[in-house]
């Protein structure tokens, strides 16, 4: 394999990786919106 078959190989596997997080970082981000409004919901509800 050439260097240049391997970098590419490398930026591949980089450019999946980043994929992975992205997904990974939307999914926490709901998550986070969901815990908040829950959050919200619950010291509103307490509050009555």
């Amino acid at each position: 394999m050439t260097y240049l078959e391997k970098q590419k190989i490398d930026s591949t596997q980089i450019f999946e990786q980043i994929h992975d997080l992205s997904e990974e970082k939307h999914i926490l981000e709901q998550r986070l919106d969901l815990d908040t409004m829950f959050s919200s919901f619950n010291r509103l509800k307490n509050d009555n």
